[in-house]
């Protein structure tokens, strides 16, 4: 019988400063392509290597994001395949616009959200600045 090998460890303790990084590989981003990871830090070793365990296990049982789309991509692939009257579409994105903001943009006619698509996300508004404040006694 063949004598089992060690296995490889999962995930990577290393040090950042101060502090210990924790990452653990989670998989390829099934939009983008990307190799997603999941991280976090602490500055206790012992503690570094019980988070490195738990995001082993995150991954393992598929509890970690399965994709790094925002919700407004989510909301836009959903009303370009929704089956419904060009109408009902026409409230769904009146609503999502006046409800959920400028934070998951909807193209008006529900274009996808991809790399240079006319209804990827935008930042929102940014907000006039700030009125002087009044000094006392004036």
């Amino acid at each position: 019988m063949a004598k089992p090998t060690a296995r490889r460890q999962r995930g990577t303790i290393r040090k950042r400063g101060k502090s210990l990084q924790v990452t653990v590989y989670a998989g390829l981003d099934p939009l983008t392509g990307k190799r997603m990871f999941l991280s976090e830090s602490t500055t206790d070793t012992a503690e570094a290597e019980r988070i490195r365990k738990r995001l082993v296990a995150q991954v393992d049982d598929q509890r970690g994001p399965k994709t790094s789309a925002t919700f407004g991509r989510a909301l836009d692939a959903w009303l370009r395949t929704h089956e419904a009257e060009e109408t009902t579409l026409d409230g769904y994105r009146g609503y999502v616009r006046r409800t959920i903001g400028a934070g998951a943009r909807v193209g008006a006619a529900g274009e996808g959200l991809g790399p240079g698509a006319r209804g990827v996300l935008r930042r929102p508004p940014t907000l006039p600045a700030p009125l002087p404040r009044r000094r006392a006694g004036r």
